[in-house]
């Protein structure tokens, strides 16, 4: 279970805000953020928030005691002390849900809503949380939520192609996970 106890230190005297075990930090507003990200190419967008993502992952590998701990956490403690780093930055609320074997990160309140930001949002968190490679598509934006599958490349790329089809989201994911052609 998260614990946010201590988890940012603001620093009056020196100007400055940490978050526990983690580089400075600045606090943005959310407005000047999304302004920034108009700018951003695909490649800068995917950078933006690989880094973001990986920021929050980094710090909840150390909190678990490394990739290797935190690898072989439950999904539910992970994706909770993932969800905790995520609150903490101001980039939403992330829960996840599993369809079989394959895991849906579900992000709301996201400050972010380009779906490019939000996958490598998704891949830097588990990425740098886990150690594993993964890839990460958005594959649903309903009801306030933003819903994007984690897996290898060649899942990813196979919901790319359903989305591409315009299927919706409980068709999709069927269709990726081979139980409809």
């Amino acid at each position: 279970m998260f614990d946010p106890t201590h988890s940012v230190v603001f620093d009056l005297s020196d100007g400055s805000v940490r978050p526990e075990g983690a580089e400075r930090a600045v606090l943005v507003p959310a407005a000047a953020l999304r302004k920034l990200t108009e700018f951003l190419d695909d490649e800068a967008a995917r950078s933006l928030g690989r880094a973001l993502g990986a920021s929050a992952g980094g710090q909840v590998a150390a909190s678990l005691g490394g990739v290797e701990r935190a690898g072989v956490a439950s999904l539910q403690d992970l994706t909770d002390a993932l969800a905790g780093r995520l609150a903490l930055a101001g980039l939403g609320r992330l829960s996840s849900e599993t369809w079989g074997k394959t895991l849906v990160a579900v992000v709301e309140n996201c400050p972010l809503t380009e779906p490019t930001l939000v996958s490598a949002l998704v891949e830097g968190l588990f990425h740098a949380a886990t150690g594993r490679a993964v890839s990460a598509c958005v594959v649903d934006e309903s009801g306030g939520a933003t819903r994007g599958l984690v897996g290898s490349e060649a899942l990813v790329e196979r919901a790319r192609a359903a989305k591409g089809e315009g299927l919706g989201f409980a068709l999709l994911m069927r269709s990726v996970l081979g139980q409809i052609s």
